[in-house]
Order: structure tokens, then sequence, then C-alpha cells
């Protein structure tokens, strides 16, 4: 059997093991976790693990890898830093990539890759693997060709659903361009919830008609509408989890210099729910954030946390400049194109109708002419 090295930082990289072993191969698991041990303690559905402390002691077994991280930073580590898998894997290795990274982090390291003539393919899981799963997941799948054929024998293992969205960057764009239309959904839901208890109709009458088969929404409504009203906040994705992907979109889009306005609204919402509560929460339970201090509270809430947030932002911002230093919020008022920065200009309107310094005017827009 076919040995693969599964370097990982989190219990997902043991259950992909299990399937793997599950599929024919031999699973040589190197944990990089902060403690090392995930497994100590944990139901493992690996028999007879092998279980190896360096990447090096990893790749000294084959010439496959697969690499599962919940953050860049440890995806990209574990790859380019010293003793990292591009220094230590014999030429013609294949890299299959389960992180969820931003595009241009898939794009440099399948360029890297490619220098040391290596094999990289991105492989973006959706949903979590559970130790002892069966069932098999969905899989965005992105690459040269050959490299995707090389990875073939590991991805028909790891799902029944591919789908190959194109070269490198491709898979993890097209998980975060989803991540955000999910934000945006599950956001509309929760405040459509809320506006309608608020004028006096049953929320749960409300959560009926949008998941009603005539409804425009309900495929949103059918699958999160009952854990809103139900405060059942647990799900597959949680908010820490979640906000990490919506920040690697951000990143993205401001690296494309594309103004994602809504974006930022969907990331503000979700950094601010982690900021006064549990980011191990499903991510249902951004309808926390639409709850009063004292029902807020039931969860464990504490607002004093955004207040104290905002009092240090200020504070900070005032004490960190020098006398003769400018604000570099003056700077931003003095750039003619700063009130496009959103990009309406694009759509015909004048971002500063009035060249007066303050930006776009409502007046000016609806004005009789």
């Amino acid at each position: 059997m076919e040995r693969i090295a599964i370097v990982y930082n989190n219990e997902q990289g043991l259950a992909i093991a299990g399937l793997l072993q599950k599929g024919g191969f031999i699973p040589i698991c190197c944990d990089r976790s902060i403690k090392g041990n995930l497994h100590v303690g944990h139901k493992l559905s690996i028999k007879d693990p092998v279980f190896v402390s360096t990447i090096g002691d990893a790749l000294g077994q084959t010439g496959t890898v697969l690499t599962v991280f919940d953050n860049q930073q440890d995806d990209e580590d574990a790859y380019m830093a010293e003793g990292g898998i591009l220094e230590v894997a014999e030429a013609g290795s294949l890299f299959v990539d389960l992180s969820t990274i931003g595009p241009r982090s898939a794009k440099d390291l399948n360029a890297l890759a490619a220098v040391h003539d290596h094999d990289y393919v991105e492989a973006n899981i959706i949903g979590a693997v559970k130790p002892n799963a069966k069932a098999r997941h969905r899989l965005f799948v992105a690459g040269e060709d050959g490299s995707i054929k090389k990875a073939q024998p590991i991805i028909d293992v790891l799902s029944n659903d591919t789908i190959v969205t194109g070269l490198p960057g491709t898979a993890n764009a097209v998980r975060l361009a989803s991540t955000i239309s999910l934000a945006g959904s599950l956001i509309g839901l929760t405040e459509s919830l809320a506006f309608a208890s608020s004028n006096g109709v049953e929320k749960s009458l409300m959560l009926s008609l949008l998941a009603d088969s005539k409804s425009p929404v309900k495929g949103i409504a059918g699958n999160y509408g009952e854990q809103i009203i139900n405060e059942s906040f647990d799900s597959d994705i949680d908010v820490g989890a979640f906000l990490d992907e919506l920040n690697l979109a951000l990143d993205a889009a401001e690296e494309a210099k594309l103004p994602l306005p809504a974006l930022e609204t969907y990331q503000q919402l979700f950094d601010l729910l982690q900021l006064i509560g549990d980011d191990r929460r499903g991510i249902t339970s951004i309808a926390l954030a639409y709850y009063d201090e004292k029902n807020s509270k039931r969860f464990n809430l504490d607002w004093s946390l955004a207040e104290k947030a905002v009092d240090v932002y200020e504070k900070g911002s005032d004490d960190d400049l020098d006398e003769d230093e400018q604000d570099p919020q003056d700077e931003w008022f003095e750039d003619d194109n700063s009130f496009d920065q959103y990009g309406y200009g694009q759509f015909g309107f004048d971002p500063d109708p009035e060249g007066d310094g303050l930006g776009p005017s409502t007046s000016s827009y609806f004005s009789d002419n």
C-alpha cells in the first residue's frame, strides 16, 4: 500500500487520515499543532497509526503529502519554513493542499512547487470531516491537468463529488466566494426575522413563509432558520473559522483592488460577535448580535467588551501621533479619490459632487434637474 504523509494542526487532519486508510493508503501523521498531541484523548479512526515528529521524518517515507491547516500562516510555514516541505521533499513529489487559504497564497505555493519540480494541487474540502466519517465530501480541486491526474487516486478516496475549478488559486476563490454569499444570506435571514418579530409577527410564521417552496430564499431559511428561532447555535462551521475565511476574502479583494462594502459589513458583524462572545458557537449565532443586552446575557455575551475596544482604539489612535505627525485620517480626506473607495464612480456617481471635500451628497443625487 502507498504511504501518504499528512501534515496538520487540527483534528480534521486525523479524520482525513482515517478516510485515506480506509481507501487503502498508509497515513504517516505529522502533528503541527501547538501541543503536538491532538490524537491523545480522541477516538481515532486510524488503525495502528504512524506518528512522526517532523516533516522530514514524514517525507523520508513518501513523496506524497497532504496538508490540512486551519489558517493560512501555518499552511505557508509548513511548506516554506526551515525544515519545511519544499526544503525536504525530493523532486517529483506531490503536494495536495486541503487548507483554506487565500487565492494568492495558493498561486505562490504552486509556483514554488513548480520551480522545485513538484506537483501542487488545491483540494478544498467542503464540510467538517469527523472521526470515523463514512460520507465523502464535496471537493473543489484546482491545479495543472497533469498534477490533478497524479492526485486522482487520493481525490477519489476523499470525494465522490469533485468540481475542478481551474488553475491554482481558483479552488480557494470558489470557497471564499461561497463564504461571502453565505454570510450575506445568513445576515439577511437574521434581520428579516428580527424585523418581523419587532412588528408583531411570530418568528415561526415568518420562517415558514420564508422556507416555503414559493419563497426565493427557501434554501437559506430551510437550512438555518430553525436554528435561529430555536436558539440552537451549533453547526459544522463555527464563528472563528468563518471569520478567518471572511478575512481571507477581504485580503484577496483588497489585493485585487475590488471594493466589496457588503463583505466589510459582514466581517465587522462577525468580528463583533467574536469580541463579545464565544467564537466556538455556530455561525447562526450571528442572531445574538441583534439581541438586547438582557437577552444577550443568557448566552454570556458581554457588550461592555465592545465599548472597551472602541475606547482603546480611540485612545490609541490619538496617543500614537506625535505633535508634528499628520493623522492618517486627515491624509485620507485630502485624497481626491478617497470618497470613491467603494467604486461608485463606475456607476456614474460623482464621488464628491459638491467639491467641498465632504464626499457624496444625497441631495445631489435626488435633486430636480
